[in-house]
């Protein structure tokens, strides 16, 4: 027996299609609020001067943080290994434990 569904009213497929370009316009819009957002982060951070034209492309504001991204993990890096001893528990031996201070 086959089940009972009511078909589509033309009235529901025509909503339908205009809902899907008003879904995409609203994604477009998103994502270009936030490479504006990223845009302005990145300028305020880094003094690109390429990031002071508002017509920039997406590729380049996408490029920007990610260079910045990567310079920051290394940094970030870098200080962590610095500040970790070099085995567990143990003094780094750089400066005098503070019983030992005059």
């Amino acid at each position: 027996m086959k089940a009972l569904s009511s078909p589509e009213s033309p009235r529901k497929r025509t909503m339908r299609r205009v809902s899907k370009p008003l879904m995409e316009k609203r994604r477009r819009e998103r994502i270009n609020h936030s490479l504006e957002t990223l845009r302005l982060l990145m300028l305020d951070n880094t003094h690109n001067e390429k990031l002071n034209n508002p017509k920039v492309e997406k590729a380049e504001i996408l490029e920007s943080v990610v260079d910045f991204l990567k310079t920051e993990t290394e940094v970030g890096k870098g200080h962590r290994a610095a500040e970790e001893s070099p085995i567990r528990g143990e003094e780094t031996g750089l400066c005098a434990p503070d019983d030992q201070l005059p």
